[in-house]
């Protein structure tokens, strides 16, 4: 395991036959109200720094993304998104990184949305004068059901550029509904994990070498696993808490690289127990 620059824009993981690399697309201040589940009625305002990382797995024959994230900076879309967010600072589109390291865009053969929030989804299509259109125009895209039958958009002004993309690839004939776990691929299963959404899922990658979980917005930095109970406002605590002992125990338990969607470096950690049914987040790459 490695990371590849010294501005934390990628880290590279060796599962065996199974390669993962995180890829950091933008960094950017947060200020976001917590809760403390299950009692929603005591918040209290964050102040982080966070980035916007996706995921890459090869294999043989193999090509996933877990999340295609954000959309190009230079976009109609995001021009858009500088003039509400204009702290962000991008480092570059998941295509871009991608032939940084030498891999085709064009032979993505799978896109693993986590769940459908902005950041997670925008990037799946290329916004062009004439319309939007597929980015990745051969490889399936898998999102669980919940998260396009009962969506959640509303979070952000850009919203309703969620619901666009995700119709561009429904029209297109590329997006799969799931209603439970997946095996996309040999060695890459995609497990529902609600609670920041509907239908918010994790990515679990196992090779030979061993597992890697793509926590996605499951927690969005350490503080949210040191501290289970503490959860951004506007979530399903109930379901995010059950999600989170699950996945959490279950990572410790394995020993499993894990990377968050939000970590402010591109980075792999481990989630560990700690007494009291509590759980310790170790950065490995990164701070």
């Amino acid at each position: 395991m490695r990371a590849d620059d010294a501005d934390g824009r990628v880290a590279r993981l060796d599962l065996g036959v199974l390669a993962v690399t995180v890829m950091r697309q933008a960094v950017a201040p947060w200020t976001a109200r917590f809760t403390r589940a299950p009692d929603a009625g005591v918040s209290e305002t964050r102040r982080l720094s966070i980035g916007f990382n996706v995921v890459h797995v090869r294999g043989p024959g193999l090509s996933v993304l877990v999340d295609p994230g954000l959309d190009d900076p230079r976009s109609r879309w995001g021009r858009r998104y500088a003039a509400s967010h204009p702290f962000t600072r991008f480092d570059a589109t998941a295509s871009e990184t991608l032939e940084g390291l030498g891999e085709d865009p064009g032979a993505v053969t799978h896109v693993a949305i986590t769940h459908a929030h902005l950041d997670h989804v925008v990037g799946a299509t290329v916004d062009q004068a004439s319309g939007l259109r597929p980015r990745f125009a051969h490889a399936r895209h898998v999102l669980m059901r919940a998260d396009r039958t009962r969506p959640r958009y509303d979070r952000d002004e850009l919203g309703p550029d969620v619901a666009e993309r995700l119709a561009c690839l429904e029209t297109s004939g590329l997006l799969d509904l799931l209603d439970g776990p997946a095996v996309l691929a040999p060695g890459v299963a995609m497990h529902p994990a609600p609670g920041e959404s509907p239908g918010h899922a994790v990515v679990e990658i196992e090779g030979a070498a061993g597992t890697c979980i793509v926590l996605g917005d499951l927690a969005h930095h350490g503080d949210e696993i040191r501290d289970a109970a503490l959860m951004p406002e506007g979530r399903d605590p109930a379901a995010l808490w059950r999600s989170r002992m699950h996945w959490y125990a279950r990572a410790a338990d394995r020993g499993a690289r894990v990377v968050l969607a939000h970590s402010a470096r591109a980075s792999f950690g481990r989630i560990e127990r700690a007494p009291g049914g509590r759980f310790e987040w170790r950065d490995e790459v990164g701070a």
